[in-house]
């Protein structure tokens, strides 16, 4: 009975990930240590979520079908979360490196990345917006290949029946402004 109540015991423990993983093969699969013991557990990612978690991340273990040596685990933080969500507020990114993606209770989208953002698309996207769309920075390109673009302010020649005349754009529309 002992050792019944011994095993129904260690079907669930917690443990740290104990050595960096390579998640290249059909399962991920990380080292792990708990109660004095290192060894190799499945590692359990909800879906549409992927990491490779630093050495030191917390994980819940348990043994598949009560035996020891077919373990899976999930990780999970605790003091390296993102802290002070609303009810209903998801933010999913790396506390490593402070990047994420908020979602907020008032329905607004927020995405901070300490490093270059690359979007790419494959395929057509729609932006509509029911109120401004600001983009604030030193440089904006707006494709390559195009026609130029003036700005208010810009100086400019134009050709008018073969005669080149140099001028400023001195107004512009009141709904766009490059």
């Amino acid at each position: 009975m002992k050792s019944l109540l011994a095993k129904i015991k260690s079907l669930v423990k917690r443990g740290y990930v104990s050595r960096e993983s390579s998640d290249n093969g059909y399962y991920p699969i990380m080292q792990i240590s708990y109660l004095g013991k290192v060894g190799d557990a499945e590692y359990i990612m909800p879906y549409g979520f992927n990491s490779n978690c630093p050495v030191e991340t917390p994980v819940i273990i348990w043994n598949l079908q009560a035996f020891e040596n077919n373990r899976a685990c999930m990780p999970f933080l605790e003091n390296d979360r993102f802290k002070n969500l609303a009810v209903g507020e998801v933010k999913v990114g790396s506390p490593k490196t402070g990047s994420y993606v908020y979602f907020k209770a008032d329905g607004k989208i927020e995405i901070e990345s300490k490093g270059d953002l690359d979007i790419t698309v494959n395929g057509a996207v729609n932006l509509t917006a029911t109120s401004t769309v600001t983009i604030d920075a030193p440089l904006t390109n707006l494709g390559v290949g195009g026609n130029q673009i003036a700005r208010l302010g810009d100086t400019v020649r134009t050709v008018v029946s073969g005669t080149p005349y140099d001028g400023t754009i001195i107004s512009a529309g009141t709904n766009t402004s490059i």
